[in-house]
């Protein structure tokens, strides 16, 4: 009985919840849930699972009870700045890729004056094959480990060559972390990766090929992942 009325008073505690939503309200919403700890000024940042959550917040009318006004306040005016920097920082990432590729495609700085002078500059494409992207630009491997041995493969049924699936199968690993690095790429550059450069690895035995670029979901925003 004593660990049933334990689990239960578990289970209530975790059901309980607080979620601060910085875009429900304005500053003089804010400004005034920062004076007076007004409830209803509150209650249009904070979501939670019951009125006691947010009394025990905002220190429940008790003197000696904690206020933790500060700590919502600083989340907010954060989240705010951060929602409003978000397209600024977009555009610069934007930017930054831009000129990378620019300067990979033109035999980096000393290149591109060349081909300015010349007339012949490359300009980066994106969605292109040659657009790589910022995590490509910071490790530029896109070939995989040629370390190994026999032992790391299985024979499957029909006389092919598979990789063990197991902790400390360094082919195994190298291609795990090359498939995540290779998921902030576009479809053309993915496609290109596998057909050219994977498919053509003579250690790894198995059969590899390109079937598609799908566009998986992520709650509300797209990231690109390659299957």
């Amino acid at each position: 009985m004593a660990m049933e009325n334990d689990n239960t008073v578990v289970s209530e505690s975790y059901s309980r919840y607080m979620i601060v939503r910085p875009e429900n309200g304005g500053i003089f919403d804010l400004l005034r849930f920062w004076v007076s700890a007004d409830k209803r000024g509150a209650a249009k940042f904070i979501e939670s699972s019951d009125y006691g959550v947010l009394a025990e917040e905002l220190g429940g009318g008790d003197v000696t009870a904690p206020d933790h006004r500060w700590v919502i306040f600083v989340s907010i005016i954060v989240r705010k700045i951060l929602s409003l920097s978000g397209k600024p920082m977009k555009w610069i990432g934007y930017l930054i890729e831009f000129v990378l590729n620019l300067f990979s495609l033109n035999g980096n700085l000393l290149g591109l004056l060349c081909n300015l002078l010349h007339g012949k500059v490359v300009m980066p494409q994106r969605g292109s094959e040659t657009f790589i992207s910022l995590i490509g630009h910071i490790d530029g491997r896109i070939d995989l480990s040629r370390t190994g041995s026999e032992e790391d493969t299985d024979e499957t049924s029909f006389g092919e060559r598979s990789m063990k699936a197991e902790i400390g199968n360094w082919p195994l690993m190298d291609l795990c972390m090359m498939a995540a690095k290779l998921s902030y790429e576009n479809a053309k550059v993915v496609e290109n990766v596998v057909n050219h450069h994977w498919k053509a690895c003579p250690f790894y035995h198995c059969s590899m090929h390109f079937v598609e670029f799908y566009n998986c979901w992520n709650g509300t925003k797209i990231l690109h992942a390659c299957v």
